[in-house]
């Protein structure tokens, strides 16, 4: 029997490899911001090595703008929900982490407010095209749910990160759909409340609609979808990073084992 050997980024993207070879991005880890400034700094999650793939989602308090100070993020989207005292703005970025990256300074317009972002490190991610899709949701008013719109991509084996984040008189629940995978949900900063979740979407296309549970009298909610591209070419041939000695091969007839 022959075996091929192929290395994989991570425990998490070991567990992850499907028959086939190929192994689907991951969620690895992410940390919190929560203050009432005019700026915020955004920290390497734990764990971030170069190349990782981070994905940035600020809900800021009255609408404010955010702008870049140090710059260098890709732009998902900046859209603001108008709602009175209770107006929120979203902002959501991506970016891969390069030799000598540590932190980054991101402005709020208009003076102190508070502001809640969450930062999440993904790896095993197609370095030259990362996100294959996204889409936005926003409302504002008395509302139990929000629908997020679906998305779709061509390419199979990607991971589907789920950004919600919801401004309440109380604070409330978000309750994710079944198959969700949830990574963060707590009360950051003067009831903005966010959520991250991820699932893995294997089949490709369409990704269809994704929904949220809202409780208590929303003022503004707003949710995301983005597709995460898995590495590129034939996987038989794809070398990554191990900091283990765990191997996974592959048979002549495509069925994956892992050495331990």
């Amino acid at each position: 029997m022959t075996f091929s050997a192929i290395r994989i980024a991570s425990p998490a993207a070991k567990r992850r490899a499907l028959l086939n070879g190929v192994a689907l991005p991951v969620m690895q880890s992410f940390n919190t911001i929560h203050a009432g400034t005019n700026s915020f700094t955004v920290t390497k999650p734990s764990g971030t090595i170069d190349g990782d793939l981070l994905f940035l989602h600020a809900t800021i308090y009255g609408a404010n703008a955010v702008t870049q100070g140090t710059g260098g993020w890709t732009e998902l989207w900046g859209l603001s929900i108008v709602e009175g005292a209770r107006s929120t703005a979203h902002y959501g970025y991506w970016r891969i982490v390069q030799s000598g990256d540590t932190s980054w300074v991101f402005n709020i317009a208009g003076g102190n407010t508070d502001h809640a972002t969450i930062c999440y490190r993904v790896d095993g991610h197609d370095p030259a095209t990362p996100v294959a899709d996204s889409d936005t949701k926003s409302q504002s008013g008395t509302t139990s749910q929000i629908i997020i719109p679906a998305i779709e991509s061509a390419i199979t084996n990607c991971l589907l990160l789920h950004l919600v984040a919801k401004s309440d008189v109380l604070s409330g629940t978000i309750t994710p759909p079944g198959g969700a995978e949830t990574v963060d949900h707590n009360d950051d900063q003067g009831n903005i409340q966010h959520l991250g979740a991820h699932e893995d979407f294997t089949a490709g296309g369409g990704t269809g609609t994704r929904t949220y549970g809202m409780s208590h009298t929303v003022e503004t909610n707003f949710g995301a979808l983005v597709l995460v591209q898995p590495v590129a070419g034939d996987p038989d041939k794809l070398e990554f990073e191990s900091t283990t000695d765990n191997l996974l091969f592959e048979d002549s007839s495509g069925v994956l084992l892992l050495e331990t």
